[in-house]
């Protein structure tokens, strides 16, 4: 319990201590440069590391080598609320997330993630569903990276929820490859420790990317569970590595 209230004081105070820096990152933001991206990314990787060193897990990626040049839309697993500092703090390229539209109510934090070119999807009816596409599609073609969980939720480190195929569209239409990715052991970390945080083996593994030219001559809901089910069958591997490794 002691590590759950460590990270919450963490996490809180350092909104509130970085808002001078946020206000500075924020009319750099203004600017929309994807070149810009690194500097905005930095802190945002700062932060992610401290959550992770205060879990006192260890993260380790494999593949980095796939992840080309230019905008990308990574699509994987969606274990635990830890899979995005884990990819923020961990992946030398920066990304940014789509996420629910609910996080916008966050005061701090949401501001945070509209620097680092985070998208908020609404999906309260399906025109207001079809301009957040829109949007982070736009972010796409301007340079920058996205991060989507098409489960659409947390699966709480059990069986893969279905893969949404309109997820893939936010790649097909913004004219950029998708990079398969698999998360394993985030779960281990605080939802399947009965709410209490304990060191676990993470470990994120980066496929090869699939070329926009394949994305538009591919059904999107075929493809989907294509990728759905390459995900379930390297996280099991995963499991299986990390099985095999001694406890932190």
């Amino acid at each position: 319990m002691f590590k759950v209230i460590q990270l919450a004081v963490y996490i809180v105070g350092f909104l509130i201590i970085k808002i001078p820096v946020m206000l500075k990152m924020k009319k750099l933001a203004a600017r929309n440069d994807h070149r810009d991206d690194p500097e905005l990314h930095a802190i945002a990787k700062y932060w992610s590391r401290r959550v992770m060193k205060i879990t006192g897990s260890k993260v380790e990626i494999i593949g980095a080598e796939h992840i080309p040049e230019g905008a990308v839309v990574m699509v994987g697993n969606h274990d635990s609320d830890l899979d995005i500092p884990v990819l923020l703090g961990f992946l030398e390229k920066p990304v940014a997330f789509v996420a629910k539209v609910e996080m916008k109510k966050i005061p701090l934090l949401s501001t945070w993630m509209e620097i680092l070119r985070c998208s908020f999807m609404d999906r309260s009816s399906r025109r207001k569903a079809v301009e957040s596409l829109k949007q982070s599609i736009e972010k796409v073609k301007n340079g920058h990276s996205l991060v989507i969980f098409p489960e659409g939720t947390r699966n709480l480190g059990g069986e893969l929820l279905e893969f949404k195929a309109g997820a893939l569209r936010l790649a097909k239409d913004g004219l950029a490859p998708i990079i398969p990715i698999v998360i394993e052991g985030t779960a281990d970390i605080f939802e399947k420790n009965n709410k209490r945080i304990k060191p676990a083996h993470v470990i994120v593994k980066i496929l090869p990317p699939i070329a926009n030219e394949e994305l538009q001559k591919r059904d999107m809901v075929e493809l989907a569970g294509e990728i759905q089910q390459l995900v379930a069958e390297e996280r099991e591997e995963l499991r299986k590595l990390n099985a095999m490794k001694p406890p932190l």
